[in-house]
């Protein structure tokens, strides 16, 4: 959408690139970007739509979902394996074999049609508000579901729905399996086989801002 990839990004200084997020943020002048639409092949031959946000709104989803991940993985049941950490589509098979090799007989498969596209944004926010008090983080959602979609050059936007694509595509791993504790020690430049220098430059730059601004905000 602005044009800007993450080689613009190594070009300019991650640090720099940061920085300017940062300010953003804490002048309140941060808005995201509407998200690109892109369609990808499904098993039964439709399209699914997705929104690809923009860099910047990318690293910034992704700090944010780094620090409210926790609240709402304490309400998960055991048996939930979908979209979250350190769990996987395999896992919830496996589950599912040994459910079937004790008692279990019936396996039922269900999906809500155009599920992404029908939720309702108002609903959305005040369910996160039952667990969210920080007006800045709601403000952040907020402006994300109202961003839209960029399609053959024009902007829609809909009281309903949620562009699937965002948030890091809601990585069912670990972003980095890197303790909290080192986030904030952790340079940017580290040796070739260190944790962090395997990372994305999406994650990294995403923990990096993420312990800069929780820093200069305490």
């Amino acid at each position: 959408m602005d044009g800007e990839t993450l080689a613009d990004i190594v070009k300019q200084g991650e640090y720099p690139f940061l920085s300017e997020c940062q300010r953003l943020l804490k002048e309140g002048k941060y808005h995201p970007q509407p998200v690109r639409r892109q369609y990808i092949p499904k098993k039964d031959g439709k399209q699914r739509p997705l929104g690809i946000p923009t860099v910047r709104d990318r690293v910034i989803q992704m700090a944010t979902k780094l620090v409210i991940e926790p609240i709402f993985e304490a309400d998960f049941q055991e048996s939930s394996f979908g979209f979250r950490p350190k769990r996987s589509a395999k896992q919830a098979l496996d589950r599912i074999r040994k459910a079937c090799n004790r008692k279990g007989h019936w396996v039922v498969d269900v999906d809500i049609q155009g599920y992404f596209d029908s939720i309702n944004q108002e609903k959305l926010m005040k369910l996160l508000e039952m667990r969210i008090s920080d007006r800045r983080i709601l403000k952040l959602v907020r402006k994300w579901l109202k961003a839209g979609v960029m399609e053959e050059g024009t902007v829609r936007r809909s009281d309903l729905g949620t562009p699937q694509g965002g948030l890091c595509k809601a990585s069912h791993k670990d972003p980095c399996g890197v303790p909290s504790s080192d986030l904030t020690t952790t340079p940017l430049t580290s040796t070739p086989d260190s944790r962090y220098a395997r990372m994305s430059l999406r994650t990294r730059l995403s923990l990096t801002f993420l312990a800069t601004f929780a820093m200069r905000m305490s």
